[in-house]
């Protein structure tokens, strides 16, 4: 069976903040990462050897793009401001196809820069069910 892979630049990254509008975001990369809260257990038959149970479902991403003077990311939209809450679309199936739709808090915006380089920002973000629902891409 062939492969059906798909270039970076055909993923998109939008947000939508909590009672706002949905802002495509001109990012240069993104990263969704799911896990879980692992509860460590034991019992009398385990012979002192650890396990896991799965505990609730987080998850925490980031997203980073040049810095655009007529779009920065603190405007209103996307309004990309820490402590904000929102639904974060990440689009890893390229343009068109269903999302990972993500409901998130803003845990740090950052704006690095390099004298010889180019001023850019990154934004942090944990997962927030009070936000929305989170939602698998289609398959």
């Amino acid at each position: 069976m062939p492969y059906n892979f798909i270039s970076g630049h055909n993923a998109k990254v939008t947000f939508t903040v909590s009672g706002g509008a949905n802002a495509v975001l001109d990012v240069e990369g993104a990263e969704w990462m799911e896990e879980v809260v692992r509860n460590l257990t034991t019992h009398v038959n385990s012979g002192g050897v650890q396990s896991r149970l799965a505990g609730p479902l987080d998850g925490k991403g980031s997203f980073k793009a040049t810095y655009d003077l007529l779009k920065p990311p603190f405007a209103n939209p996307p309004f990309l401001r820490a402590g904000n809450g929102g639904i974060v679309y990440y689009y890893f199936g390229g343009s068109g196809k269903t999302p990972f739709q993500c409901p998130v808090i803003i845990a740090s915006v950052s704006y690095p820069f390099e004298v010889q380089g180019k001023v850019s920002w990154s934004v942090s973000v944990e997962m927030d069910s009070s936000q929305g629902l989170y939602v698998y891409p289609a398959a």
